[in-house]
């Protein structure tokens, strides 16, 4: 999955990567290890930043309402949430789909999927100016 250049740089400041390693966890749990009790932690999240009455879902929400507005294609979305590939639905090989979407790179057109997580990304930064 590409990454917006800000997911990135936002990465790069988080103690499990400056302090871990490469196979280290975005997200660990006290001891490092993968989070295994979610509603525990969404509870202690809500808490530690006074919100509540949302989920993490919620989020995937919103992005993909944010890129609908910005005219992204809805199977560019689909592919960025992890849907199942529309080309599927279309009953397209596996394998065709693979060359169709090499062949949407090799002539020069940007990863439709980084360009609208780009996209989303600044459109955030630019809602996040304005407040």
């Amino acid at each position: 999955m590409p990454l917006s250049q800000a997911a990135t740089d936002l990465l790069q400041t988080l103690p499990s990567v400056t302090e871990g390693g490469p196979r280290s966890l975005v997200f660990p749990n006290q001891e490092g290890n993968p989070i295994g009790n979610w509603n525990r932690f969404q509870k202690t999240f809500h808490e530690l930043t006074s919100t509540s009455g949302w989920h993490r879902h919620d989020l995937r929400r919103t992005a993909a309402t944010l890129m609908l507005a910005l005219e992204v294609p809805a199977s560019t979305i689909d592919r960025i949430l992890g849907h199942k590939d529309p080309l599927r639905r279309e009953h397209v090989s596996g394998a065709a789909g693979t060359y169709l979407r090499v062949a949407e790179n090799l002539k020069g057109r940007r990863d439709p999927q980084a360009a609208a997580l780009q996209l989303l990304a600044d459109a955030l930064s630019d809602i996040e100016g304005t407040i």
